[in-house]
């Protein structure tokens, strides 16, 4: 079993390192302008003065900055869950370990939300049981900003980050089903599970029903719904979810 991200001090050193090479970089050809200045200048004793002493604060800065954004990241990794994330068989799995007085324990992932602990819920076809007003909201809108407001609530709103059903980590998609992440590298998985979800919730509402006094907007509903199977509305969706959840 290949474990990943077990050692919070390499962590940190990897970040760290990136962190600060990166704004060296930065600095340091900052800095080689100034002594370009200062070299063609150099007669001017006031104007060296002022450059010599901008250098001397800029390097003073640089130390303070990248020692305080050393000391936000290590407070930011040790503040966090113990995560466990682990490749076995081919499957991306984690364990979340969370710290009470006496002993970590270990988190349920097999049980949604209940108030006081949160799990993955599986990205799969299923029937969810989402207040009929709020649904019937968000299909009268019919435009995309409705179907993201359902996803959200069917997976997103309430939910740490970490327990996302849905992963999008260095272009590569991820999604959580069979106790544990799957890669899905085209998205066509999370798409259609997705749209055939939504789909569900808007059968039920979009019903003559719940339209007797307002038969014009059971029938733009049924135009909408026609579109969300077209491929142009799968790509945007899916490019709307992975902007949410790369946050």
């Amino acid at each position: 079993m290949e474990d990943i991200y077990n050692d919070k001090e390499s962590l940190k050193k990897s970040v760290t390192n990136s962190i600060t090479y990166n704004i060296n970089k930065k600095m340091n050809s900052y800095n080689e302008t100034l002594n370009n200045i200062y070299k063609k200048v150099e007669t001017n004793n006031k104007l060296n003065n002022i450059i010599l002493e901008i250098l001397a604060k800029n390097n003073e800065d640089l130390s303070k900055k990248i020692n305080n954004l050393e000391n936000i990241i290590y407070k930011l990794i040790d503040n966090f869950n113990e995560t466990k994330y682990f490749k076995d068989n081919n499957c991306y799995k984690y364990e979340n370990i969370k710290s009470n007085e006496n002993e970590n324990e270990k988190i349920d992932e097999n049980v949604k939300s209940d108030g006081n602990k949160s799990s993955i819920r599986e990205l799969k076809i299923e029937d969810f049981n989402i207040d009929k007003t709020f649904i019937k909201k968000c299909i009268d809108m019919t435009n995309i900003n409705g179907d993201i407001l359902l996803f959200k609530i069917m997976y997103i709103d309430n939910v740490g980050k970490e327990y996302y059903p849905i992963r999008h980590i260095k272009k590569k998609l991820q999604y959580w089903n069979n106790n544990c992440m799957n890669d899905d590298d085209n998205g066509t998985y999370i798409k259609n599970t997705i749209i055939k979800n939504i789909e569900q919730c808007y059968f039920k509402i979009n019903v003559y029903e719940n339209y007797k006094n307002n038969v014009d907007q059971l029938i733009k509903n049924q135009e909408y719904l026609n579109q969300l199977n077209e491929q142009k509305y799968g790509e945007k969706l899916l490019n709307k979810i992975i902007s949410i959840i790369s946050i």
